[in-house]
């Protein structure tokens, strides 16, 4: 089939695809605060950055990215740099989705209609509003499978000569935007043997993709290796295994479900898949919406592999491939969240616009505006419902009662992300204060730089006497409980409590009792007697 050639029309639409999808994400932005995007952004307040918290192991070019968008415009909030560089790399992928449609289908239409599907869903919406690094995860792999289509002739046309040196240098940005790329090498490798083996026939070519694959890998290890003997000080193999495979192993975070059932692993897959493309009424995968949803999908899945593979049954083996690729993976990393799940979006717009253009025209932009119209009108209920988070309302509450630039003691999870971006108070986790209790900030060393210096005590018990006895206000917060009073008692001398309630609900339900308690000094040599109950 002759490729239908682009035109400026074609460039009018992807400049006016991101300036829309920016408009309409803008008044969202931060609508819900993810942990990264508020580390992110605290590490950008920092007046000194340490190298060991620009190099994150999981996305190594997402700091960097961020600090040259802040030098580009030094007026702008941390979090606006944060969620806009999102927002705007979503959208740019978001184009080239657009371009790989345009290519594949002919139909200029249907393909803005297909492109547009992305942005409309659930999950796409909240990794660019709440800045999560899913947006430049998104625009790297967007580039690097453009490329490798037109490189295997999936784009209409005859394929381009062999470049595999391109294809390899996409990957290495690829990954080094977000760590889940890597599947892009393994799929790759398998796209361009059946094209090589089954339709053009000369596996000869193989040799060379295979050689420039592997120097890529090459690179990449290089760069992590690099990072983490000279920046993040990783001295033996077993510390470098720790630091990649931290979200795996559990040191940090409980992401990887290798042993559990594969069953329940499925159950939560399906259940991640629904919240990435739909606002969830309900988060179980046991009420009969969930199996509804199933029921649909797998059924929806199936029509659209029928007709798209009448009209081009390669560009259904290359949806299919990463379909499983990525499903090896995240069936046991995470299946449950809505982010493992935005990748395939991509995919599956190309699937199912590729299975609408098997239909009449009219029918097939008909169909797919219909879809687009249902799932905005759905995850509209997401997009504009009342957003509410407890760790920024302490944050704001306890930036009112306490004075300016106060040190604020506190052992609650987030608050020590949302206080420096909120307020001029400085956060300090109580738990830092001494070895004993230091040590329940379990696997700190293990993180390797993605514990941010904003909360963390270096100073000392002395340390914070002397800002104390030279006149800084420090307070406690904690819940306003006697146990809790009691706990902290143990190692600071308290005064007379400051009681304020904070809802966990935005319709002031379950108001929780706080209170800032003013510290008059830390205890250089207190004994802990008892676990805290507010943990």
């Amino acid at each position: 089939m002759e490729n239908p050639p682009l035109d400026r029309r074609d460039a009018g639409i992807c400049a006016a695809l991101v300036a829309a999808i920016f408009a309409c994400y803008w008044p969202f932005q931060s609508a819900e605060y993810g942990g990264d995007p508020l580390i992110s952004a605290c590490i950008l307040q920092l007046e000194q950055i340490p190298a060991s918290y620009v190099w994150h192991f999981a996305h190594f070019a997402v700091m960097p990215i961020y600090l040259l968008v802040a030098a580009i415009m030094p007026g702008a909030s941390a979090l606006n740099v944060v969620v806009g560089t999102q927002i705007l790399c979503g959208a740019l992928g978001v184009a080239i989705l657009y371009l790989v449609l345009r290519l594949l289908i002919g139909d200029r239409w249907l393909a803005l209609l297909g492109a547009l599907l992305v942005p409309a869903t659930h999950g796409f919406w909240l990794c660019s509003t709440t800045g999560e690094e899913k947006g430049l995860m998104f625009l790297g792999m967007a580039l690097f499978v453009a490329v490798l289509f037109r490189q295997v002739g999936l784009l209409g046309a005859a394929p381009l000569p062999d470049r595999p040196w391109v294809l390899a240098a996409l990957l290495v940005l690829a990954v080094l935007l977000h760590l889940g790329n890597a599947v892009l090498a393994a799929y790759a490798f398998l796209l361009y043997a059946t094209h090589v083996l089954l339709v053009v026939k000369e596996p000869r070519r193989l040799i060379g993709l295979t050689a420039w694959m592997a120097a890529a890998g090459a690179v990449l290890a290089g760069i992590y290796v690099l990072v983490g003997v000279y920046v993040q000080q990783v001295r033996s193999v077993a510390e470098f295994r720790e630091w990649m495979l931290q979200y795996h192993t559990g040191s940090v975070l409980k992401c990887f479900y290798i042993d559990e059932n594969w069953l329940r692993n499925l159950r939560w897959a399906f259940l991640g898949i629904k919240k990435s493309l739909m606002f969830p009424l309900t988060s179980d995968d046991q009420s009969g919406a969930y199996w509804l949803f199933v029921l649909v999908f797998i059924a929806a899945g199936l029509a659209c592999v029928v007709l798209a593979r009448r009209r081009n049954p390669m560009t259904t083996w290359a949806c299919l491939l990463f379909f499983a690729l990525h499903g090896m993976h995240y069936l046991f990393y995470e299946p449950h969240h809505w982010e493992s799940w935005v990748n395939p979006l991509f995919f599956a717009a190309i699937l199912l616009t590729t299975a609408l253009s098997a239909l009449p025209a009219k029918i097939a932009r008909a169909a797919a505006g219909l879809l687009l119209a249902t799932l905005l009108a759905w995850n509209s209920q997401g997009f504009f419902a009342p957003h509410y988070n407890f760790d920024l309302e302490v944050a704001r509450r306890a930036a009112r009662e306490a004075p300016p630039k106060s040190l604020v003691l506190h052992d609650f999870i987030f608050l020590h992300m949302f206080m420096p971006l909120f307020s001029s108070n400085q956060s300090v986790m109580a738990r830092s204060l001494y070895p004993e209790t230091r040590q329940q900030l379990a696997n700190f060393r293990a993180t390797r730089g993605n514990t941010g210096p904003y909360y963390l005590w270096t100073e000392g018990v002395d340390g914070l006497n002397r800002r104390i006895s030279g006149g800084q206000k420090a307070f406690l917060l904690c819940i306003n409980h006697p146990a809790v009073l009691a706990y902290y008692g143990q190692f600071l001398n308290l005064g007379t409590p400051l009681p304020f309630t904070v809802s966990r609900q935005p319709n002031g339900r379950e108001p929780i009792p706080l209170a800032l308690v003013p510290v008059e000094h830390a205890k250089p040599n207190p004994k802990f007697t008892m676990e805290n109950p507010q943990r």
